[in-house]
């Protein structure tokens, strides 16, 4: 039983304040319509099916090899849970509620025997009075029954065979405008009343201590306040400045007696989307602008950490979060196919500073538009935004996830100009009604500060216009025996089977054979060259967006994705890639070639000139000046080619990208033998800033040769963790550290697939081999892979 937080110094008299009893203990559960079904205990609260069939060994582990298959059938099947409890005392003008934060999806709720509720949708919070169904004297009966929602949403494609169908208490509420010059911040404050409260104070709170407050009487169930305060303490995103947070407390009066008390922690921030004309360019900007500050807004995009969510924890979403912070990220994306997140992870991201782009959960279809569908659309946007809308964190809500895309690949109807709703409910898509009507309606009403975009991608001619709005560019071990399976081959059927991505076998194909010189064998190799595909990839689109500043986080369960953090929380490569390209400050190339004919007519007689172009980018929000120094060796030998420092220190600008120069390095076969690196290094002292080494391209053309001398060092004591200094002494490509696959969740690597060149001493750090009594450290790189 919880009891809600009161002042008493500060009260002439009190009564009971709500009590809210959770009824989370002796649950059951048992399938519905089978006779030998009998009542078992659930393996946890709250809980999910298959997790209670896994715990009393009556399904396999469906991550496990192809155990998916074996667990079909649970999907088609109803299920009934039951608890019982005791009900609480009441008074005469009191009444009690039960509240259910989600049930999945299709469920009956008895109470005492009598059906109490219906529910259609997982995302809507269900409040009900039962006063007049408890048993006050005996023990309550709850039970649950839930539908199979698949073959529901089967019949309901027959019952309407016209459509495209497709697929890819008290609550307190409050909006808050930051005052242009920073300098000043309103919170309009309201408390929904249910009850006997005839005045509710409102308080905002800062360290403990009391900023503003106002005491105003209810009307019709509703209390009103403006509250402002002077030189507000700002929350930022995590590279921008600190994360300060305040409560809003609304303490509800039924005369002198406090009824109840809420409580919500928010941040003040001024958050815009800037779409405006460019100067120098066609088309428009979209970018995010903080506190008046434009904010680069590299990430990824989030999708549900597991696949049966009860198995995450409030420690397991600050865990992703945290590696996203130290990952360089400014925003995580929560993806439409999705869920809306449990509050840890969004008490995570405003506590750390990560922005989040909200999607409404539509994705990659076309849905239809019923008078009972919108209106389930419209509780399920409602009640979600409510909920969610105090998080400074959420910067933009936008209405799906790829359906204009599949708008346009299915050829539905769609006039941008027909600004009638009516219309687009007759059109065969009629989805556009959810978005641009409904979604609109709920943000302008509940949200009014916060940017609401149709979709996502969406803006221009089409989804794919780069000038206007945004677009989506598109250029663990789960085998049941682990490394002794005999499975664990490239080509396997349960291999394959864990690679859900339509034509995944044509795309891995073409991605490898076009770049990396790879191998099938030894399947840790061919994971490896996959990974650092991905990873030079990932980066070098960072690269290139960066340079115009003008993500899936991780899989919900062991398998092949494209994610850059595994389902245990491991960085793959591309993380560790995709946070060096986020730093405060980078240096970066492009290399082109230029084909000179020796005259207008010839196409024998070329001359092929191997170019450079560096450029930097200055994430922080101050000048600075560096000394920019080249060095080139040939792969194929190891020897140093040229050294070369420029002489005036290079400035780059605050917050964005600076063009620096165009290097040439030759013409003929030598110059495409040519590993450059390429330093931003601090004048007074020496210390290297940034560095990039640029390769000639494809790298499967590249004579990457043995090194004779590779030097790993270990460095450190158990107090302070270890590093690895490592050099060579021929230029080495995604130089890789690794821990046995048995041992490594606890340990963390600081920076990983590093690109090595001679003369030059690289070091890893890494934490965690202290608690290991024999680590067994592997390393691996582009043609090679060795045991320490």
């Amino acid at each position: 039983m919880e009891v809600k937080e009161y002042h008493p110094d500060e009260l002439e008299q009190t009564q009971d304040l709500l009590k809210s009893i959770q009824i989370q203990n002796g649950w059951r559960f048992r399938q519905v319509g089978n006779k030998t079904s009998r009542w078992l205990p659930v393996a946890r609260f709250p809980t999910n099916v298959h997790l209670d069939l896994a715990h009393h060994r009556m399904i396999p582990n469906p991550s496990i090899g192809k155990n998916e298959e074996q667990v079909q059938w649970v999907g088609e099947q109803s299920w009934a849970y039951k608890t019982t409890f005791n009900s609480p005392s009441l008074s005469q003008d009191q009444k009690a509620v039960i509240a259910f934060d989600g049930l999945d999806t299709h469920a009956t709720v008895s109470l005492n025997g009598n059906e109490v509720l219906k529910t259609k949708d997982m995302f809507i919070p269900e409040r009900l009075d039962v006063t007049n169904d408890l048993n006050l004297l005996a023990e309550n009966e709850l039970e649950i029954v839930f539908e199979s929602s698949y073959l529901i949403g089967k019949r309901l494609v027959e019952s309407d065979p016209g459509h495209k169908y497709g697929c890819w208490n008290a609550d307190l509420f409050f909006n808050t405008e930051v005052d242009k010059s920073l300098a000043a911040a309103e919170v309009v404050a309201q408390c929904e009343v249910e009850g006997t409260a005839t005045e509710v104070r409102f308080e905002i709170l800062f360290g403990g201590k009391v900023m503003a407050t106002e005491t105003v009487g209810t009307i019709d169930g509703l209390a009103s306040a403006v509250l402002r305060t002077q030189k507000p303490d700002l929350w930022h995103p995590a590279r921008y400045g600190r994360q300060p947070l305040y409560d809003l407390k609304a303490i509800l009066y039924a005369g002198t007696a406090v009824c109840d008390v809420k409580t919500k922690r928010f941040g003040l921030r001024r958050a815009q989307v800037v779409q405006r004309e460019l100067e120098d360019a066609p088309g428009m900007t979209f970018f995010f602008q903080i506190n008046n500050i434009p904010v680069f807004c590299g990430g990824s995009n989030w999708i549900p950490a597991d696949m049966f969510i009860p198995r995450i924890d409030p420690s397991k979403y600050r865990a992703y979060v945290k590696l996203a912070v130290e990952g360089k990220h400014s925003m995580i994306r929560v993806w439409g196919g999705g869920i809306f997140e449990e509050e840890s992870f969004y008490n995570a991201c405003d506590e750390l500073g990560i922005l989040v782009w909200q999607d409404f959960l539509f994705a990659c279809g076309n849905y239809p538009a019923n008078d009972e569908f919108l209106d389930l659309v419209k509780l399920e946007a409602t009640a979600n935004v409510k909920r969610l809308r105090h998080h400074p964190c959420i910067v933009i809500w936008a209405g799906n996830n790829e359906d204009y895309q599949y708008r346009e690949t299915e050829d539905l109807d769609y006039k941008p100009h027909d600004k009638d709703p009516k219309h687009w409910l007759k059109s065969d898509f009629p989805a556009r009604y959810i978005y641009e009507k409904i979604l609109v309606d709920v943000t302008q009403d509940l949200v009014p500060n916060t940017y609401y975009h149709y979709g996502s991608p969406f803006g221009g001619k089409t989804t794919r216009d780069p000038l206007i709005g945004d677009i989506h560019q598109w250029n663990g071990d789960y085998l049941p025996k682990g490394k002794d399976d005999t499975d664990r081959f490239v080509q396997s059927s349960t291999v394959d089977f864990h690679n859900k991505a339509v034509g995944h076998e044509r795309r891995l194909a073409a991605y490898l054979v076009e770049n990396i010189p790879y191998s099938h064998q030894p399947i840790d190799y061919y994971v490896y060259c996959t990974q650092l595909m991905q990873a030079e990839c990932l980066s070098a689109a960072f690269r290139l967006w960066k340079r115009e500043w003008k993500g899936r986080f991780h899989p919900p369960r062991p398998g092949q994705s494209w994610s850059i953090v595994d389902y245990h929380l491991q960085p793959k490569l591309a993380y560790y890639t995709i946070k060096r390209e986020l730093a405060d400050i980078t240096i970066n190339t492009k290399r082109t070639i230029e084909e000179i004919p020796a005259d207008k007519y010839t196409h024998a007689y070329l001359k092929k000139v191997h170019k450079m172009q560096v450029f930097s980018t200055n994430l922080s929000l101050k000048y600075h000046q560096y000394s920019l120094s080249f060095r080139g060796w040939d792969i194929s030998t190891g020897e140093r080619q040229f050294s070369e420092q420029r002489r005036q220190p290079e400035t780059l600008k605050p917050n964005q990208s600076t063009e620096i120069c165009e290097y040439e390095l030759g013409d003929g076969e030598a110059a495409s033998r040519i590993a450059v690196a390429a330093y931003l290094i601090k004048p007074e002292d020496g210390q290297i800033v940034a560095r990039s080494i640029s390769w000639p391209e494809p790298l499967k053309y590249v004579p990457f040769p043995p090194p004779k001398n590779l030097r790993i060092d270990s460095i450190g004591g158990q107090s302070s963790g270890n590093s690895f200094e490592i050099e060579c002494d021929v230029p080495i490509k995604g130089f890789v550290l690794e821990v046995d696959s048995d041992t490594n969740c606890n340990i963390v690597f600081e920076d990983n697939c590093i690109d090595l060149v001679p003369g030059e001493a690289v070091r890893i750090g890494v934490k965690g081999l202290e608690l290991l009594e024999k680590p067994k450290i592997t390393y691996r790189y582009l043609k090679a892979a060795i045991d320490l």
